[in-house]
């Protein structure tokens, strides 16, 4: 039977005489489909975890409209608004501790839409059935500081929404906990200061049974997801709510957009997601263009070796295109059976990784990304071979089977004559003269895994650094940050961490001490105001003059003349005759002070007189130095020096002449429990409240405190955002509570005994979490996690930067070694009429050697030169500290020192196999 002939039987019977030559090409094929796989499987799956995290965190809805009872919703479908929407109807507003608003939580019924857009799916029992039943979002149970379980009885307190308000009195009402919800509550809330049930996000279920209390009136809140464009959506949705009054006080359309935007993360966890991926994402692409470029060397050797058959091919007829043809059918043969292998593979890996990373991740397959990812495959092999095929399909047939081109090139060169020669030199040098710009690649990949490497050298000490560092406290729970106001503290008694949080945190296992950190604002009464205090902060004082310290810019002159009057004003309405220093004033644990000692300058520290509100610590710098210098970019870069050093120029220095140790001085407290609101009266100047509450306390100033006492820094004993500027007031816990200046928590910062296992960091987690979820804007901090997850980063960089430089070092092996072993078959001719001549072996791979010594020589020169450059650049712009790292020498030498070994090996092997057939076959080149 006769064999049909075509391109692709031709293709098939190259395969099959040269599968063990193509063998070393099918690594690189199946690599590079594996990183083509692996870097869209990590980007689909980067994009499912943001998504499903976004759900279960905030709901599906793209936004909610508040309060729109009375709008016709019908029209968000009908103008194209909505795709569907649903309902939520708020019946009351929950107060945990039966009197503050501020703590409180709403609870509402849904429709079947606005449960299912909202994702309020149970963790543990069922969605309420009928009337008198209720499902809380577990934040909700801790705010209750309830231990209730499905199945028990609850006893709400609750304020009745009317329409504009709510009813007069609150009331009682029971109902039975039937399931716990999973937390979206303080999720939609954390960054919207919203009102319990005018504009609100309800963290309890009701029945769609259940009735509103008689004379009330259920607050309706619309869940709607966007038909079409979601930015042109949004834009009618606001003209939907302008055009029915559907507005804030401060006429802003009374909606949330909630919708899920993949690049606008913005949280912890998701910032990590996105980190991540980004990073895993970019060290993909970055292998496969590296695999490409292997694909394309390996190629090209080969086609190097076969210029030969491509002559004879090209002799007997055959086009430039059927040329390309042919050995691209051969590629696209061996890129589909590598694809199998390397999609396993990228699927497999990417699995692991999200298994590793945890519950954030999570790996779906998805077989229209696995398809588009066969086709990316074969698309990235063939165009990683379009480069030598193009140039093979191109060759002459003479050139081909006479090698044409390297007789000219022997004619152009400058043969010296000399009596004596090297002769291994003299054929490296020829050999370099005649392939010069086949060499550039290969400089090219060896000087960039040099600066690779140097880069992976140069950055390891400071990411080891970073993550060995040690953090002073395990755990924090912090109250959201408070705004600093120089007229007066705001919501002084506002819900926030108890005594008995407090008590629960220091009752859990392995807890080893827990620190408690009272902050708020206070004014020292003085006589006398001096430029050292005046000057100690870039803004914190410029209520006191009526001249700008910096902009004279003549807004800012105006704004500043109109905070002086207004401070005079202030003065006059709470009855102060002295001027005032509006500074923070901290309580803390006296175990906390006792480590103080050294950087006390004046006086002494007696805890005893602190706990009883006789004395205050005050930080008091002896003097400081104050610099303002021209940066090379314009800008100016200001600073206070605490140590004053005889090098640097000073803009001004400053003697404490304002505080001494013994002094006694007034302290005043003055605070309002409304909420914080900057209102301005028409002329521009600020509304002073009229329920402002005023507390004189009289103390002596027991010691003063540096800033900075050798290497250590005041600051770093406190674990919240209190920065011991000068004026600032610290004293005892009990000290603050005796000076009747007492106010919940603000920190409460947690030690460990010890490192804890991942069955005690739950444990801890939960409960602390738990705790934390009692107080609206209270919020955990896990620096074991931080730890933790800042040296998996860290150790994570490393190892895929050693993945990587693995990698090169194997591409680079890989394109010297087939660049070498393709000269050297092409070269059997020439080695065979050396032989003939009285040629050893070892002559002909010394002049291999030089080859490879020079080739090496070029790369490694340029590598070390950009190495350095790079790296010098990066400590003289400080983008690394200058002892924070070491110029890296000995790795990158030791990088070319092995390289150079493998390849040494390979010129030797190759060399040694043509020696050992005759001199004839050489010549013959069979």
């Amino acid at each position: 039977m006769e064999a049909k002939f075509s391109l692709t039987s031709i293709a098939l019977g190259n395969l099959r005489r040269r599968r063990g030559r193509y063998l070393l090409l099918i690594p690189g094929i199946v690599l590079a489909i594996y990183f083509v796989a692996t870097a869209l499987l990590f980007a689909d799956t980067m994009f499912v975890s943001l998504r499903e995290r976004h759900y279960n965190r905030q709901g599906e809805q793209d936004a909610i409209v508040f309060d729109c009872g009375e709008a016709p919703l019908e029209e968000l479908i009908s103008r194209g608004i909505f795709s569907e929407y649903g309902t939520a109807g708020i019946l009351g507003c929950v107060l945990p501790d039966g009197q503050e608003q501020e703590n409180g939580f709403s609870i509402a019924r849904f429709d079947e839409a606005a449960l299912a857009l909202a994702r309020q799916e149970p963790l543990e029992g069922r969605l309420p059935e009928k009337a008198g039943e209720i499902a809380l979002e577990r934040s909700a149970l801790a705010r209750l500081r309830s231990s209730a379980g499905v199945g028990d009885k609850i006893t709400l307190t609750l304020l009745v929404p009317d329409g504009s308000g709510f009813m007069e009195k609150p009331i009682q009402k029971s109902y039975t906990l039937v399931g716990i919800l999973a937390d979206k509550q303080i999720y939609l809330d954390r960054w919207n200061s919203a009102t319990p049930a005018y504009r609100d996000y309800p963290a309890g279920v009701l029945s769609t049974n259940e009735q509103i209390e008689p004379g009330g009136r259920a607050v309706i809140n619309c869940y709607g997801r966007y038909a079409g464009n979601a930015a042109a959506a949004f834009e009618r949705l606001r003209e939907f709510c302008l055009e029915n009054k559907l507005v804030t006080e401060h006429d802003w359309p009374n909606l949330e957009q909630t919708r899920y935007r993949l690049f606008d993360a913005g949280e912890g966890a998701d910032e990590d997601i996105m980190i991540t991926s980004t990073f895993l994402a970019i060290i993909a692409l970055v292998l496969v263009c590296a695999a490409c470029l292997g694909i394309v060397n390996a190629f090209s050797a080969d086609l190097e070796a076969r210029r030969r058959q491509i002559g004879l091919l090209r002799a007997v007829g055959a086009t430039q295109k059927q040329i390309r043809t042919i050995f691209g059918r051969e590629v696209t043969l061996i890129a589909l059976c590598s694809i199998p292998t390397g999609l396993v593979l990228a699927a497999l890996t990417v699995r692991g990784i999200t298994v590793l990373l945890g519950k954030s991740f999570i790996f779906r397959p998805n077989l229209l990304i696995i398809l588009a990812i066969a086709a990316a495959g074969v698309i990235c092999v063939r165009l990683a071979a379009a480069i030598p095929l193009r140039k093979a399909g191109r060759i002459p047939p003479m050139q081909a089977i006479r090698n044409v081109e390297l007789t000219r090139r022997l004619k152009r060169s400058r043969v010296q004559s000399r009596p004596l020669f090297d002769v291994p030199r003299h054929l490296a040098r020829r050999n370099m003269t005649l392939y010069r710009g086949r060499q550039a690649g290969i400089t090219a990949m060896l000087a960039a895994s040099i600066v690779l490497l140097s880069f992976a050298a140069f950055g390891a000490r400071p990411i080891l650094s970073e993550a060995g560092w040690d953090y002073r406290w395990d755990y924090v729970l912090g109250k959201q940050s408070r705004t600093g106001d120089w007229l007066m503290e705001y919501e002084l008694h506002r819900p926030g961490i108890t005594e008995q949080d407090r008590a629960e945190a220091a009752a859990l296992a392995g807890v080893k001490t827990v620190v408690g950190e009272k902050l708020l604002q206070v004014k020292i009464l003085t006589d006398k105001i001096t430029p050292y205090i005046i000057n100690s902060n870039f803004w914190r004082f410029d209520y006191l003059s009526p001249e700008p310290q910096q902009d004279d810019h003549p807004h800012e002159r105006q704004w500043q003349l109109q905070q002086f009057q207004d401070y005079l004003a202030s003065k006059d309405k709470y009855g102060y005759r002295q001027d005032y220093l509006t500074v923070d004033c901290c309580g803390i644990d006296a175990a906390v002070i006792e480590k103080l000692h050294p950087f006390v300058s004046a006086g002494r520290i007696n805890i005893d007189k602190l706990n009883s509100g006789e004395e205050i610590l005050v930080v008091a710098p002896a003097e400081y130095g104050f610099v303002e210098e021209k940066l090379d970019d314009g800008s100016t870069r200001s600073y206070y020096d605490y140590t004053l050093d005889s090098n640097t120029a000073y803009s001004a220095v400053h003697q404490n002449d304002m505080f001494r140790a013994g002094d006694a001085i007034t302290v005043s407290l003055l605070y309002c429990n409304s909420p914080e609101a900057q209102e301005y009266n028409e002329d521009g100047s600020r509304k002073l409240p009229d329920d402002a509450v005023r507390i004189d306390r009289a103390v002596t100033v027991g010691a003063l405190l540096e800033p900075e006492a050798g290497d250590k820094y005041l600051s770093d004993y406190f674990p919240g955002s209190f920065f011991c500027q000068a004026g600032d007031i610290i004293t005892t816990v009990a000290g603050l509570n005796s000076l009747g200046f007492d106010t919940p928590y603000t920190i409460l910062a947690i030690a460990l005994y010890e490192s804890p296992d991942p069955a005690m960091e739950e444990y801890l987690e939960t409960n602390l979490g738990w705790i934390a979820a009692r107080t609206a804007g209270v919020e955990l901090r896990s620096y074991v996690a931080m730890t933790r997850e800042s040296r998996q980063i860290a150790y994570g960089l490393l190892i895929a930067a050693g993945a990587i430089l693995l990698l090169f070092f194997a591409i680079c092996a890989s394109m010297i070694n087939n660049a070498l072993s393709a000269r050297i078959r092409a070269g059997r001719r020439e080695i065979g009429t050396l032989r003939a001549v009285g040629a050893s072996e070892q002559v002909i791979t010394r002049s291999y050697l030089w080859h490879l010594l020079a080739t090496f020589s070029w790369g490694t020169v340029i590598g070390l030169a950009m190495e350095l450059a790079l790296c010098g650049w990066m400590l003289t712009q400080e983008h690394i500290a200058a002892g924070a790292a070491t110029l890296p020498l000995w790795e990158p030498l030791l990088f070319v020192a092995l390289l150079f070994g493998i390849c040494l090996l390979n010129v030797r092997s190759k060399v040694g196999a043509i020696f050992k057939d005759s001199i004839v076959e050489n010549i013959r080149e069979l």
